[in-house]
């Protein structure tokens, strides 16, 4: 099956709210609790700021419960299943048959053999998407009535703008060009130009080490001003092949697969036989920080396995030893009581939230855990209170979230 040069909405339009709540399999009164919210009960900030690469804060709010739940039905039952995307579009894109994989390997894979790349980076992206371009996007291209499309614009939208920590974002963000990129990619295909987008991160490459972008650069500033996106001009540059490998998202393009530059996994080795040495010292290996910085690299091991690094078995199977996992501790043991006893005085009011479902779910993890990596006084701890645990069942199923 060819993949379009565009975005395909391959579902019916929705004309009416009762429509929506039959496609969302929700009550009306749960769409009309959302619309009379007040803007400032929305959302509300995370409790520690999220910082840029270059120190300043970014923008992020946590969406209120009631919103978030039709976030995301919204995204389970309209986002993920209805959308064709084109083969330029990578990221936020749920892995299927249809789809393939869209992540940022595949997105490098791209641009593989390329000897010049053009970068190109939209600036603060989700803030400056506009609620016009949302309701105009859900009407022409999901072909939803008037009245639909402002009713999801409303929901997805912190006032008029979109929102970075709405579930439903991410879709936006890589629709959101869907009536005007189409042109660029043909033109730059006449050109035998490659270009990718994930998210706000657009890759033009070729094949020619000289290639002028400039012309290139132009087309793809006046494909954003028609969305009032600006770019963010200090990170958009041109790289050409020389004595240092090309990279995209990350990844080194010399080769016909993308992988990660030899200094990259020297690093990634390195960071591995650093946590060895720390697991040395065995009480380092029961700290908050410890258990975080093992995470971190964990994550980072395991992309090697994404781009068939040989490495990554012997990294993956030092960091799996006895030796190196972490360790529960005391304070472990002290939160799992706290967390058990919190459970047990909200089950008879909050068992059918998606809150309380979280917090047991987190707690059952943790005790997991515990009766995992601990001695015989915490496996007996995490055992006891496992089995008092099943009496608190959530009565929240996710798969009706």
């Amino acid at each position: 099956m060819t993949t379009p040069d565009i975005p395909l909405f391959k579902a019916g339009p929705i004309n009416s709210k009762a429509h929506l709540a039959k496609v969302l399999n929700i009550d009306i009164s749960d769409i009309d609790d959302v619309l009379n919210m007040p803007l400032d009960k929305r959302y509300r900030p995370p409790k520690n700021p999220i910082l840029k690469s270059d120190g300043t804060i970014r923008k992020i709010f946590n969406p209120h419960r009631k919103v978030r739940f039709l976030q995301r039905r919204i995204n389970n039952r309209i986002n993920k299943q209805c959308i064709r995307w084109p083969s330029y579009i990578y990221g936020s894109i749920p892995k299927s048959i249809e789809n393939g994989n869209r992540d940022y390997v595949e997105c490098a894979h791209k641009h593989c053999g390329a000897k010049s790349i053009l970068k190109v980076d939209i600036s603060n992206f989700f803030d400056n998407i506009q609620e016009f371009h949302v309701k105009n996007m859900f009407k022409n291209l999901f072909r939803y009535s008037d009245e639909v499309s402002e009713i999801i614009t409303n929901i997805c939208c912190y006032g008029d703008r979109v929102v970075q920590g709405a579930l439903t974002s991410s879709y936006i963000a890589s629709l959101i060009l869907w009536d005007v990129e189409l042109y660029l990619v043909r033109k730059l295909k006449r050109l035998n130009l490659t270009y990718t987008r994930l998210v706000d991160d657009i890759t033009v490459s070729s094949t020619s080490h000289n290639f002028d972008f400039n012309g290139t650069s132009k087309l793809i500033e006046e494909m954003l001003n028609e969305k009032g996106l600006p770019q963010n001009i200090d990170k958009t540059r041109v790289y050409r092949l020389s004595s240092e490998p090309l990279k995209v998202h990350g990844l080194v393009v010399s080769f016909p697969n993308p992988i990660y530059s030899k200094d990259e996994v020297k690093n990634i080795r390195a960071a591995v036989h650093q946590l060895k040495h720390r697991a040395e010292k065995q009480e380092d290996q029961k700290s908050k920080s410890y258990r975080n910085d093992y995470q971190r690299i964990l994550g980072r091991v395991n992309k090697l396995s994404r781009v068939k690094n040989d490495k990554h078995a012997k990294l993956i199977k030092i960091l799996r030893s006895d030796g190196l996992r972490p360790k529960p501790s005391q304070s472990d043991k002290i939160s799992a009581e706290k967390r058990f006893d919190k459970i047990v005085i909200d089950y008879s009011r909050k068992k059918s939230q998606y809150n309380f479902y979280k917090r047991y779910h987190y707690l059952k993890h943790l005790l997991f855990f515990i009766k995992g990596e601990g001695g015989s006084d915490y496996k007996k701890f995490a055992q006891d209170k496992l089995d008092k645990l099943l009496r608190y069942e959530p009565e929240f199923k996710i798969k009706e979230y």
